[in-house]
C-alpha cells in the first residue's frame, strides 16, 4: 500500500508549479515560433522527431508537460473549493463546465484552411477575431465572456470550409472539426484527471493504477482518438498523484519509477509523439516532474509569474502572426524563419518573451482568463 501524502509547505509547492507552468509556456511558444517541415533550416533534434521512426526530441516533451503541470495543479484547486464549502456537486459542475469550454474553443481553433472566397472576411481577419472571442470567453470578466460567447458563436456560422460546411450546420444540423486542437486535448485530460481525483482524492495507490490503467488503454485495437486521450490522460493523473505528495524523496522514487517503466515499455510501441505512445508518455512524466523537483530547491519567482496566465499566453501566441499579417508585416516576420537558424532563433526568442510579459503585464492589471 502506497502511504497517504504528508504535503510539502504551500509556499514552496505552489511557487515550483507555478515556475514549472511559466518555463513550459515559454518553451512551448518558442518552438511554437521555429520553422518547421522537410526544408526547415533548423537541425533535426529542434524539431519534432520523425513519426515514422522510434525516439523523441526536447520539442515533444513540451505539450505533455504543459499536461503534466496542469494534472499538479488539480489536486490544489479542487481541494481550495471543497475547503472552501462547495459540495462535489458544485465542484464536479465547475469541473465540466471548465472542460467543456476548453473543448469548444480547441474545436473552433482546430478548423483549419477556411475559403475566404465563401467568407465575409479574410482568413487573417477570421483567425483574429476568433482569438479575441475565445480570449473574451475565457476573462475575468462577465460582459466580456458573454461577448466572447457571442462572438464564437458568430463565428462559427462565418467559418466556411471549402466544402462550403460552416462549423455549426443547421439544415441537417451538424458539426464540423478535424480534432479537437491542443486546448480540447487539454480539455479531456482536464476532465478524466479531475474526475479520478475526485473519486479517489489522496488514495495514492488508487490514484498510480488509475494511471496504468489508462495507459493500458493503448493495447486495445481500434479505437483511434480514445487511445490518444487515455495517454495524455495518464500523464495528467501520474501528475495528480505526484501532487498529492510533493516531498522531494517521492518525488526521486516517481521519477525513478517512470523511467524505469519507460524503459521496460519502450521495446513494445517504442517512443513516439504522434502515436501518444506509452514510452512517450512515462518518459514525459519522468523529465517533467525532474524539473519540477528542480525548481522545487531553486524557485525561480520570475518563471512563477509567467505561470499566472498561461492561457492567455497561449492564446496571444496563436493569434500573433495573423495580427501581423493584418497589419501588414507577416511576410516580412515569416521570412526570418526562412534566412537562418540564427535569426529564426532570435525570432522564436524575442516573440515568446514579448508575449509572456505581455501576459505577466495584463496579469498584474487583473486581467486573467479562466474557463
Amino acid at each position: 500500500m502506497i502511504s497517504t501524502a504528508v504535503e510539502a509547505p504551500a509556499t514552496t509547492r505552489n511557487v515550483a508549479i507555478d515556475a514549472l507552468r511559466g518555463l513550459t509556456i515559454l518553451v512551448m511558444i518558442f518552438v511554437n515560433n521555429l520553422p518547421s517541415g522537410p526544408d526547415s533550416v533548423m537541425p533535426a533534434w529542434m524539431l519534432h522527431h520523425d513519426a515514422e521512426t522510434n525516439g523523441m526530441t526536447f520539442v515533444d516533451l513540451v505539450f505533455p508537460a504543459f499536461i503534466f503541470v496542469m494534472g499538479m495543479s488539480v489536486p490544489l484547486a479542487l481541494d481550495k473549493r471543497l475547503n472552501a464549502g462547495d459540495s462535489v456537486r458544485q465542484v464536479l459542475w465547475h469541473v465540466v463546465s471548465r472542460a467543456g469550454a476548453l473543448i469548444v474553443v480547441g474545436i473552433m481553433m482546430c478548423n483549419d484552411s477556411p475559403d475566404p472566397s465563401r467568407m465575409p472576411l479574410s482568413e487573417a481577419w477570421y483567425w483574429v477575431l476568433l482569438y479575441l472571442a475565445a480570449i473574451s470567453f475565457c476573462a475575468n470578466v462577465r460582459v466580456l465572456r458573454i461577448a466572447g460567447f457571442a462572438g464564437l458563436l458568430v463565428l462559427a456560422f462565418v467559418y466556411t470550409s471549402e466544402e462550403g460546411l460552416h462549423v455549426i450546420n443547421l439544415n441537417p444540423f451538424s458539426l464540423e472539426y478535424s480534432w479537437y486542437g491542443i486546448l480540447g486535448l487539454i480539455g479531456w485530460a482536464y476532465l478524466i484527471s479531475s474526475l479520478v481525483y475526485l473519486v479517489f482524492r489522496r488514495n495514492r495507490t488508487a490514484l498510480l493504477a488509475s494511471a496504468v490503467l489508462l495507459l493500458c488503454v493503448y493495447e486495445l485495437d481500434s479505437i483511434g482518438i480514445a487511445q490518444h486521450l487515455a495517454s495524455l490522460s495518464s500523464i495528467a493523473v501520474l501528475a495528480v498523484f505526484l501532487s498529492t505528495d510533493l516531498r522531494p524523496q517521492p518525488a526521486l522514487l516517481f521519477i525513478g519509477g517512470c523511467a524505469a517503466a519507460a524503459l521496460l515499455v519502450a521495446g513494445i510501441h517504442g517512443i513516439s509523439k504522434v502515436n501518444a505512445t506509452p514510452a512517450w508518455c512515462l518518459w514525459a512524466a519522468a523529465i517533467t516532474a525532474a524539473f519540477w523537483l528542480l525548481l522545487h530547491f531553486f524557485p525561480a519567482r520570475l518563471l512563477a509569474m509567467a505561470g499566472g496566465n498561461v492561457l492567455l499566453a497561449y492564446l496571444l501566441s496563436e493569434v500573433f502572426g495573423y495580427f501581423l499579417e493584418v497589419i501588414g508585416i507577416g511576410s516580412w516576420y515569416d521570412a526570418l524563419n526562412d534566412t537562418s537558424v540564427v535569426l529564426a532563433l532570435i525570432r522564436a526568442v524575442v516573440t515568446a518573451v514579448l508575449i509572456v510579459a505581455a501576459a505577466i503585464g495584463l496579469n498584474r492589471v487583473g486581467f486573467r482568463l479562466r474557463v
